[in-house]
């Protein structure tokens, strides 16, 4: 694709799409793909003798004979090939390049056959090769004239490519405009294979010599039922089954002709192979045979394709609403119909009788087959909008292509009666000369008219040619549009190129009443605001254009558009009031026409139209950011709300009215310590954010049953928490909760940790010990990191969870236990199993229910909650009064990365409840990791007198771009209502009394104002 681009831009054309590149090039293909196949069939010689694979005369045509040779063969099934001038023919494949090979031959002048020779040239100029036929062990020899196709084989090819141009050419001009359009796609796909399916299937027998041509075919035509199935499942409209599964819906239609089409390359690759390196005339014949009955065999496959076909537009027709889409279906179903007829002869053809069907008897059938379903589809372009074709049809292309198809017409009418009544006329070249020269003659002429046409619309018919492009680059203009000003050049720039305008200038209106500068043409100095009560915009409240040519010299308004440098004003009302004011300067020299008035007359009211849906736009979109602002405060204040009542609700659970007792805080991501009444782990999971709520609100569900759970997730974000909110829930709360940490000890001692030994089952094993599975028994079992267990630790896992029963380690006695099992891995298990170190058996038995835990850096409204959760908990265990922590320390833990999770979350509060000197924690007694450059943490103003800390710089910058946006904010607000700071507070969103105190903060008086 990329060099078709560079060779685009080579030779001057411009940048085109990708789908019109791919557009452009298969009509190069199709176009190039059947002249060589005719060339090919023209050029190759005939003898009137077809021989099928076996070598057994096909078809024999008498014209071809000379009249001594008698007697002439029948019954050719009887007859088969033996010599060829003079030469054994031992396979088909050799027939085929004697046959290609006759024009090299020399033919000696002779009145009469020779008896010895074997080729000569009578007196008309004709060459006669002498062919052996045998017959019952006897050979009869036959002079056959070496001439050309005869008009009969060559006419359906012609004949049928007339007839498939037009649809063609519709599929080409629906995908170069509708490249999205799925439907469009496959039609012109469906174009592209038929083109090579049926020219190369006609004419196979000859092209099979030229290895392009062949493989072109092959592709073409094992494609075709698959592509002509995947159309129909998007025409009229898609089928369900096309959303909801594409992947096994496409897998289905082109699976079994991909392994036909490789076996199909694959054999005649060996039958080329065999014959340019001396293979036997049985091994040639054989491997022919072989393809031949591969492409047989897939010819049920295509006939069964074709039945999916039908069904698949029946069922389309039946469930679409669309009158249109009924009417298409129809037609095409009723042309599928009638085309089963001549396919299924064809069909019955291959099967009783192969010989004469490779000898090209089924190409009349195919040919009115294909005539059915043209036929179908010029009925749904013409009468139903098929594709929706006539969108884009205008009246200037309709006529083009009515005109080209009269031309086809004519064209085919002329060399049909020269082949079929010109046997004493001229010659099939002549003929196709004759005919090519009309058609070329015929689209010249009509392109001519058509040049014509446009050249008097724009020298007569000026004011229309002129509305029309002023009104297509307005709607591209408008189409385009950002915010006014943009707007208002753009409508300037498209004004003063299609009026021919070198000078201009753009005004738009103020909130205040007057009017600014917006855009300009050339680089003259035009005045940056207008007066709204200056004679221009005064005068122009009652007309729409001027012209100060028009004016009396001593008037104010020419006056003024004298200053400004222009010819012409033009006012864009909208709404009884001024929206914009454009002003046009002629070039020197140029006078002024009676059309220039008339045509921006009619272009103000759509520009002003424009201007007006810019305004309202930018209106619409600082409203929208106004509210996503108030939305986002809001959402915030709720996740606080909703922090500090999980943390009430869990404070009061714990101590219950009445209750007295000193509360120990949790000590490990919220893990929870004795208490008046011990906390449910679930309870413990703090956080709002959606990633952790969408865990917590399967957790009930899960935990209601005893299936198998395993828990993804990183070091520290709660594995274990989680593991024991699946046990509080459940049934077996009241059963035991046993947990393992697989990583942490070795195969040997885990296996008798978790199965328990007997003693004297090892050095050491002095007496029995049950192990974790027997002490969970009735409850739940926690496995921690169950990627690092021992592969025979995972088969005795294995049976426990097949047939809940273990051995302890040195003994033989089973062991019945009922535990539920929940596992946990930091590991990809997937990834494990891949590299050989975890049973795939043992992965699905643990992989019944599947959850993944966040990292805190996907949680990043959980952190504030999380942060002052641990600062309670710690300053209560260090007995230290600290409040809360500080808005620029919250917004470096909002924005540090959490490696460690939850677990580095606790840790670094702990570290600052320890350090801190006061009663709010501060960016100084934070780590010095979490002020990196890259955490963009603040710096409070308490800690502005102490001893500046690494990465503070970055704070401070950070903090200083905060406070320079916020204080733009609050100034471009001020500035747009004037001042007001009642307005300005409502459009920030904020209380009065708030903005005066940032006001102040940021320096932003009268001086400012005046400023």
């Amino acid at each position: 694709m990329q060099q078709v681009r560079s060779v685009l831009r080579a030779i001057g054309l411009p940048k085109l799409p990708n789908h019109r590149i791919f557009v452009m090039a298969s009509i190069l293909v199709v176009i190039g793909f059947a002249v060589s196949v005719i060339s090919v069939v023209w050029t190759t010689p005939e003898i009137g003798i077809a021989s099928s694979i076996k070598m057994t005369v096909s078809n024999l045509d008498a014209e071809y004979f000379h009249p001594s040779t008698l007697p002439t063969p029948t019954g050719t099934n009887e007859w088969s090939v033996n010599k060829l001038a003079g030469e054994h023919v031992d396979s088909w494949v050799q027939w085929v390049r004697s046959i290609h090979d006759l024009e090299k031959l020399d033919y000696p002048i002779s009145d009469a056959p020779p008896a010895e020779g074997f080729t000569f040239r009578d007196s008309a100029g004709r060459n006669w090769v002498r062919v052996g036929l045998v017959h019952g062990g006897e050979t009869v020899d036959l002079w056959c004239e070496v001439g050309r196709v005869s008009r009969r084989t060559i006419l359906p090819s012609i004949l049928w490519i007339i007839l498939e141009a037009g649809l063609f050419l519709v599929g080409a001009i629906v995908y170069w405009n509708r490249p999205s359009d799925r439907g469009a796609q496959m039609f012109y796909l469906q174009s592209l294979v038929v083109v090579g399916a049926y020219l190369g299937g006609y004419h196979w027998s000859r092209i099979c010599t030229q290895p392009v041509l062949t493989c072109i075919y092959i592709v073409c035509a094992t494609l075709l039922p698959a592509v002509n199935l995947h159309f129909f499942l998007l025409f009229p409209s898609p089928r369900r089954i096309m959303y909801r599964r594409p992947g096994l819906t496409l897998l289905a239609v082109y699976s079994v002709p991909v392994v036909f089409l490789v076996l199909l390359l694959t054999a005649y690759t060996v039958v080329r192979w065999l014959a340019e390196w001396g293979g036997t005339a049985d091994q040639i014949t054989q491997s022919l045979l072989w393809l031949r009955n591969v492409a047989f065999t897939y010819f049920a496959f295509a006939a069964l394709w074709y039945f999916a076909s039908i069904v698949v537009l029946i069922y389309g027709y039946r469930n679409t609403r669309d009158i249109a889409e009924r009417n298409q279906a129809r037609w095409v179903i009723v042309g599928s119909i009638l085309a089963s007829f001549p396919f299924g002869y064809a069909l019955l053809m291959a099967a009783r009788n192969p010989s004469g069907f490779t000898g090209g008897a089924a190409s009349w059938p195919l040919f009115v087959a294909s005539a059915c379903f043209t036929c179908a589809y010029a009925v749904g372009i013409t009468r139903h909008r098929f594709l929706q074709f006539d969108q884009l049809l205008s009246s200037g292309l309709a006529y083009f292509l009515v005109s080209v198809l009269a031309a086809i017409i004519y064209c085919a009418l002329v060399v049909t009666g020269m082949l079929l009544f010109g046997f004493r006329g001229p010659s099939l070249e002549q003929a196709a000369w004759v005919g090519g020269s009309a058609l070329v003659l015929s689209i010249s002429l009509d392109a001519a008219r058509s040049r014509l046409s446009s050249y008097l619309d724009r020298r007569y018919r000026k004011d229309k040619t002129q509305i029309d492009q002023i009104l297509q680059q307005l709607g591209g203009a408008v189409d385009q549009l950002i915010d006014a000003p943009t707007l208002a050049n753009r409508l300037l720039q498209v004004a003063g190129d299609l009026q021919g305008y070198p000078r201009g200038v753009i005004y738009i209106r103020e909130q205040g009443g007057g009017f600014i500068r917006a855009g300009r043409r050339d680089d003259f100095e035009y005045p940056e605001h207008l007066a709204p009560h200056s004679p221009l915009p005064a005068a122009l409240a009652t007309r729409i254009t001027l012209d100060r040519l028009s004016l009396l010299p001593t008037d104010p308004v020419r006056q003024q558009m004298a200053t400004l440098r222009s010819d012409v004003a033009v006012g864009l009302p909208h709404a009884d009031q001024l929206l914009g004011l454009l002003f046009l300067g002629r070039a020197a020299g140029r006078p002024a026409e009676p059309t220039d008035g008339r045509l921006l007359a009619s272009f103000a009211p759509v520009a002003a139209l424009a201007l007006a849906g810019a305004e309202v736009r930018g209106s619409v979109d600082t409203l929208n950011r106004e509210l996503q602002a108030k939305v986002n405060k809001i959402s915030d204040q709720q996740r606080r709300i909703f922090a500090l009542q999980q943390q009430l609700i869990a404070q009061s659970r714990r101590f219950p009215a009445g209750e007295a007792g000193d509360p120990s805080p949790p000590t490990l991501a919220g893990e929870p310590a004795p208490a008046a009444r011990p906390l449910l782990a679930l309870e413990a999971m703090i956080g709002s954010s959606p990633a952790l709520q969408q865990v917590l609100e399967v957790v009930p569900k899960v935990a209601a049953n005893a299936s198998a759970v395993l828990i993804y997730g990183e070091s520290g974000t709660g594995k274990e928490l989680l593991a024991r909110a699946f046990h509080d829930l459940s049934p077996r709360s009241a059963g035991p909760y046993i947990k393992v940490h697989c990583a942490a000890l070795a195969p040997g001692l885990l296996e008798s940790e978790l199965f328990g030994h007997v003693k004297g089952a090892f050095t050491g094993a002095v007496r029995d010990k049950p192990g974790r599975f027997e002490a969970a028994d009735g409850g739940t079992l926690f496995l921690d990191e169950i990627g690092d267990i021992s592969a025979d630790v995972q088969t005795k896992l294995l049976r426990v969870l097949q047939e809940k029963t273990f051995e302890r380690v040195g003994s033989n006695e089973p062991i019945h236990v009922d535990v539920r099992l929940v596992t946990a891995t930091h590991q990809n298990l997937e990834t494990l199993i891949r590299d050989g170190r975890f049973r795939a058996d043992l992965f699905y038995r643990l992989n019944v229910i599947t959850l993944e835990l966040p990292a805190l850096r996907e949680r990043g409204e959980d952190v504030l909650e999380l942060a002052h959760h641990f600062l309670r908990a710690h300053a209560m265990r260090c007995n230290k009064n600290i409040e809360s922590i500080d808005d620029d320390a919250l917004v470096a833990l909002r924005e540090y990365s959490w490696p460690g999770n939850i677990r580095e979350l606790e840790n670094v509060i702990e570290r600052a409840v320890v350090v801190c000197d006061a009663n709010v924690i501060t960016l100084r007694d934070l780590p010095a990791q979490i002020l990196s450059p890259g955490g963009l943490a603040q710096e409070s103003p308490r800690s502005k007198s102490r001893e500046p800390r690494p990465g503070t710089n970055a704070v401070r910058a950070a903090r200083a771009a905060r406070h320079a946006r916020e204080k733009s904010e609050i100034l471009q607000a001020l500035r747009d209502t004037n001042w007001n700071r009642t307005e300005a507070a409502t459009r920030l969103g904020m209380a009065r009394s708030t903005l005066l105190s940032r006001m102040k903060k940021f320096g932003l008086g009268e001086s400012a104002n005046s400023g």
